[in-house]
């Protein structure tokens, strides 16, 4: 089971590392794929953290865990494809990714943050009335990962629902044409002539 967790590595951040082996205790298929860091020391960082995570749970992150290298466009979209859930990362949402994981139909956990940086794939998800994978806390999201995991029958319905209702979010002119009378307006209350 591939969870894809393809955000850049500093929205991962500490507190939430535990989602990771309390899912693969209940999916012991899991595989967890990131996308490595540039630096590599900014990636060990990383890895050493969920290892000693991992250890925790009493789980050897080897088996759990995989960093690919950096990835030009085509591959990060071939992975993509390839994934079985996209894991949003928690207060730091994804946009363009899960975007990009519409493309494919995956189904996306995500658990909205305070801030806007942590609610854009809730947004998107919401738009579409795609909402039983947005989590209502932390525990919540690992208990939607985990259904996602073992349930396949429930994985299928999710992607069938992305599927079905995408266009939601690929066809709205609403926002485009709300931004341009905001510009229009913005313009017109502007004198010309100073």
């Amino acid at each position: 089971m591939i969870y894809w967790c393809c955000q850049t590595q500093y929205k991962y951040l500490p507190q939430y590392d535990e989602v990771f082996p309390r899912i693969a205790v209940e999916v012991p298929d899991a595989v967890f794929v990131f996308v490595g860091h540039r630096s590599r020391a900014i990636t060990d960082v990383l890895v050493q953290r969920l290892k000693a995570t991992f250890e925790k749970y009493g789980l050897d992150a080897r088996k759990h865990i995989l960093f690919l290298g950096r990835l030009l466009p085509p591959e990060f979209t071939a992975v993509t494809a390839l994934a079985d859930i996209f894991l949003d990362s928690i207060e730091w949402s994804g946009m363009n990714t899960v975007m990009e994981a519409m493309t494919y139909d995956l189904p996306i956990v995500t658990w909205p943050g305070s801030f806007m940086r942590g609610r854009h794939a809730e947004a998107i998800l919401r738009r579409m009335n795609v909402t039983e994978t947005i989590a209502e806390s932390l525990d919540d999201y690992v208990k939607i990962a985990i259904k996602l995991g073992v349930n396949t029958s429930w994985r299928n319905e999710i992607t069938q629902k992305i599927e079905n209702s995408k266009a939601a979010i690929y066809t709205d002119m609403a926002p485009i044409t709300a931004l341009e009378d905001f510009l229009f307006a913005a313009i017109k209350s502007k004198s010309v002539v100073q």
